[in-house]
């Protein structure tokens, strides 16, 4: 077996050890498989680093969520867009990938805001709903998360949109390429070589919504200050 093999194979492990699809057990067996190989063939670390995967990492959070995240779902793009990182939604996780900064931060604005929902959303329940079974209040829920989302999405695309706007006045006479560019075409390539192109999310089905509870948390999440949180 080729040395590029072996590399190969142990990327493939890798890949597989951090996959949120992956089970407990399936991450175990690829991580030491691929620890394994690395001793026996004297693969070290700068032998597995090419212009897709140095100083690019992957990040995950809700781990071995299986059920349907509707609030991430919603949420997930513009989080990409607002922290320059690439974003997935698999078996109900959030993975970010781009350099250990930027995913760090799309990772802690998921875990806030969804954190934010939650706690308003259980205020709102107890007012609300304490009566129903959790087969009815599940119905309510993922309505408000719904909205409570759409807010939080509308506001990063706002935020990145002034952002970008004051980026571009200020590189008007700059005729290098955008730091943005390059980040994504790096993060890229990880995916595509890292996870050996499986990296899209598949398209999911619509959910049926109580309109009243969407718009409900729609407006509570407009009270959300994610400027302040960030900064």
């Amino acid at each position: 077996m080729s040395n590029d093999s072996i590399i190969k194979k142990i990327k493939a492990l890798r890949a597989k050890s951090s996959n949120a699809a992956s089970t407990e057990a399936e991450m175990e067996a690829a991580i030491k498989t691929a620890a394994k190989l690395m001793a026996k063939y004297e693969i070290v670390e700068s032998d597995l680093r090419d212009r897709g995967v140095e100083g690019i990492v992957e990040g995950c959070s809700f781990k071995h969520n299986h059920h349907r995240n509707i609030f991430i779902e919603t949420i997930s793009y513009q989080i990409g867009k607002y922290t320059e990182v690439k974003t997935y939604i698999r078996a109900g996780s959030f993975i970010a990938v781009g350099t250990e900064a930027d995913v760090q931060f799309a990772l802690y604005i998921a875990e806030l805001t969804l954190s934010s929902c939650g706690n308003a959303w259980r205020k709102h329940r107890k007012e609300q709903f304490g009566k129903l079974k959790h087969s009815q209040r599940e119905y309510f829920r993922k309505s408000y998360f719904a909205g409570y989302a759409t807010s939080c999405e509308q506001m990063l695309r706002t935020m990145t949109f002034e952002r970008e706007k004051a980026k571009r006045e200020k590189a008007k006479n700059d005729t290098g390429t955008d730091l943005v560019v390059l980040k994504n075409a790096l993060s890229q390539d990880y995916v595509d070589k890292m996870w050996n192109g499986v990296g899209e999310s598949s398209a999911l089905p619509e959910i049926d919504i109580d309109f009243k509870s969407y718009f409900v948390g729609k407006d509570e999440g407009e009270k959300l200050e994610i400027h302040n949180a960030i900064e």
